[in-house]
């Protein structure tokens, strides 16, 4: 990825945007899986001639640099933090890395930065789909999880309107927490396993034919018309 600075921010700023993934054949992370099929292959396809400034990157910046802090926390004898893991699946390899795991209460934590329309309208699914693959992934190197949780720290909330909104978020962080039976993890492992098929198939597609993306995976609620 090609990272300018056209508007001459810090060169601190754009270090940090620079620390890039890099792509392994046969290897998809987790949050690659939930966005769109089109967007995930056309992203590994030309990674390196997509352009971004660093202006358009300020809340992903904000975002590490609070997982920079967190990490900072030594953890006890009982927890695992920042732990990549990779499994496979099929031909493929499936590679993720959550917070913190607790090898006490069986428990995973993973913490974002999010708006506090987000905790506002209570729309969890992607967080609890990412969780629960994470925790599927630990099941399947030995280390067993019963539930996990969302610290989420809202970067734009506000004091006034937690005041004065009875549906406001009166503090700035929230956790979010998930109990996951054997119904979620079959259910999880057979959607994975789909997801790869579709992913193999797509790799084979000129970047014209692969799949467009869902109104979902666009953020799109519906197209709507004002009359002037």
């Amino acid at each position: 990825m090609i990272i300018t600075n056209k508007h001459n921010l810090p060169q601190a700023f754009v270090k940090m945007a620079s620390e890039d993934y890099t792509f392994r054949d046969k290897e998809y992370r987790v949050t690659s899986l939930l966005k769109g099929l089109r967007e995930t292959i056309l992203e590994r396809r030309h990674h390196e001639n997509i352009e971004v400034d660093v202006s358009d990157m300020i809340w992903l910046l904000f975002g590490r640099a609070v997982h920079s802090i967190l990490e900072q926390q030594e953890e006890a004898g009982h927890e695992l933090k920042e732990e990549r893991i990779r499994v496979p699946i099929g031909d493929y390899t499936l590679s993720g890395q959550f917070d913190l795991y607790c090898g006490k209460t069986h428990k995973i934590t993973d913490y974002k930065t999010c708006s506090a329309w987000k905790i506002i309208f209570g729309d969890y699914n992607d967080w609890r789909q990412q969780l629960l693959i994470y925790s599927w992934m630990m099941r399947q190197i030995g280390f067993p999880v019963k539930c996990a949780e969302v610290v989420a720290l809202m970067k734009d909330h506000s004091k006034r309107d937690a005041k004065r909104k009875a549906d406001y978020p009166k503090l700035p962080a929230k956790v979010v927490s998930f109990k996951f039976g054997e119904q979620d993890f079959q259910e999880i492992e057979e959607w994975l396993i789909a997801k790869f098929a579709e992913i193999k198939h797509a790799e084979t597609l000129p970047d014209d034919e692969l799949p467009l993306c869902t109104p979902d995976e666009r953020f799109n609620s519906g197209d709507k018309f004002a009359v002037m």
